[in-house]
């Protein structure tokens, strides 16, 4: 970021919690009858995506989800007519800025912020869930057995409708929470919501809800989600190894001198990519080998002057080499996160990583020969040979220009080919989705069957429905009335450079190593 005075005192995130802190100190009563810091992060924001020419301010154009004011135009009141800002008080930028830097009295830095910790952000938020308050809330604290246990909220209108005698069954039953002795009696003999927060009151976690929230506010809710789909953060003490061990035979196959041009054809995909730190690992090793490999050969590239020899190596391998899916697109938007710390050069855009990170379901999905034939089992006839050959031709070309063109295509324009590769895989995605939903939607084989043919039937006569167009590159639910809901899913046709000679090798883990899906 720029070190001039304008950007300090005018721009910066620091800057404004500093104005807001002196403004606490001094007018605490008006603090949250002024609106002008919302509109000052939002001035930052559009700096930071799009890039600042002012001499000192000058700012690279990073663009990237991550600041893209289209993403969430509402935090522009860009979804209103005409655009205006809403409206947040400077009180709310405070408080929140002062939870997001201050902790404990101290002041933290995010100049270090690195993969490892937000691996360990992503598991915590795991283990939550965003609701709408349905009624008057509060939070209570865990058992005691339960101490590491989050606050749960209740719903206290809900609890003062239950009969007198079934309160406590219910806060069990609901929340897990086991209220007795005089608290439980003072619960039951409850007829109103300030009779319930007395009952409650030693109970009540205070850091999560200091007064009671009202209905339609946000609240976290503890949910299992983490423990369900087994995500857990893995620290580099245990990836820097499985990594190297994992790469060790891979790197092997190229001989003992590989060239710069065998490391970047090496194909890697984390199919439970969780917040990155696997890929990220990936992306460190295979840099070190290229540069290896660039000395070896004596093929030193020019390297841009924000960069040194590993940082632009890394760039170049988390372009070309690294793939990654998840269910959750959370991780996904993390992934791209941790790539980008990474990666990032001083006056370079985020590296672009849309046609590679994607959310979706690996698990569920058709190799390319099973969409051919329409069908889940491998079969001689393939009923749709020929659109999934053009189509996948077709996608490959544009995704080539992608990874052919490293920094010399802008973001848009590399955007631009990938919607048109998106574009072109809808008919072999939906091929895909229609057979699997086939599958899933029945138990018998000739149910199966049966519903398989009607939605081929369906296909030729509505191959892609404009309904499954996408208007993002994001992946999604498809869904369509002749062929009914399917299951998205990431197949091999989602990464078509990388869809033949796969054979991965399974490691059993918490977290999922990266698996080999092409060397040449």
């Amino acid at each position: 970021m720029p070190d001039s005075t304008l950007y300090a005192q005018n721009y910066s995130v620091h800057g404004l919690f500093e104005k807001l802190r002196a403004d606490h100190e001094r007018y605490p009563d008006t603090l949250d009858s002024r609106y002008g810091a919302w509109a000052r992060l939002i001035a930052l924001f559009r700096a930071v995506h799009g890039g600042c020419r002012h001499p000192r301010m000058a700012m690279p154009r990073r663009a990237g989800y991550l600041f893209d004011p289209h993403r969430f135009p509402f935090l522009e009141g860009s979804t209103q007519e005409p655009p205006q800002l809403p409206l947040i008080a400077d009180g709310v930028i405070w408080r929140v800025l002062s939870k997001l830097l201050i902790l404990n009295g101290e002041r933290l830095s995010y100049r270090t912020l690195d993969v490892e910790q937000i691996g360990s952000v992503y598991e915590t938020m795991m283990g939550f869930r965003l609701e709408l308050a349905q009624g008057p809330s509060i939070a209570l604290k865990p058992a005691s057995a339960k101490k590491l246990a989050a606050p749960t909220v209740v719903n206290l209108a809900a609890l003062l409708a239950v009969k007198p005698a079934d309160r406590g069954k219910w806060l069990k039953e609901r929340h897990d929470q086991k209220i007795e002795g005089v608290a439980g009696t003072a619960v039951k003999q409850a007829t109103s919501l300030d009779d319930l927060l007395a009952a409650l009151d030693r109970r009540i976690a205070r850091g999560a809800t200091p007064h009671r929230v009202p209905a339609g506010a946000m609240v976290l809710q503890p949910s299992d989600e983490r423990r369900k789909s087994g995500s857990h953060y893995t620290p580099r003490t245990l990836t820097a190894p499985i990594v190297e061990r994992t790469l060790a035979p891979v790197l092997a196959r190229l001989g003992d001198r590989p060239t710069p041009r065998q490391i970047l054809d090496l194909k890697i995909c984390d199919p439970a990519v969780g917040s990155g730190a696997f890929l990220v690992e990936a992306c460190r090793q295979l840099g070190e080998a290229l540069v290896d490999a660039w000395h070896a050969h004596g093929e030193i590239p020019s390297i841009p002057p924000d960069e040194d020899e590993v940082l632009h190596a890394r760039r170049l391998v988390a372009q070309r080499c690294l793939y990654e899916v998840d269910r959750n697109p959370m991780a996904a938007d993390l992934a791209k996160l941790s790539l980008w710390l990474a990666t990032l050069a001083r006056d370079h855009p985020f590296t672009f990583l849309d046609h590679s990170i994607r959310a979706g379901d690996s698990l569920v999905g058709l190799s390319r020969r099973q969409i051919e034939a329409f069908h889940w089992q491998p079969a001689v006839n393939r009923d749709i040979h020929d659109i999934v050959e053009e189509r996948l031709q077709a996608a490959t070309a544009r995704r080539r220009d992608i990874l052919d063109a490293g920094d010399d295509l802008l973001p848009e324009e590399k955007s631009s080919r990938l919607r048109e590769a998106e574009e072109r895989l809808n008919p072999v995605r939906l091929a895909g989705d229609a057979a699997v939903a086939a599958h899933f939607g029945a138990d018998k084989d000739k149910a199966r069957e049966t519903r398989r043919l009607a939605l081929l039937a369906a296909y030729h006569t509505k191959p892609w429905p404009p309904a499954c167009r996408p208007k993002s590159t994001r992946p999604r639910r498809r869904c369509s009335p002749a062929l009914g809901r399917c299951i998205p899913s990431i197949g091999k046709s989602s990464f078509p450079r990388c869809s033949s000679g796969t054979r991965p090798a399974s490691t059993p883990s918490s977290a999922t190593p990266p698996l080999p899906a092409r060397t040449r």
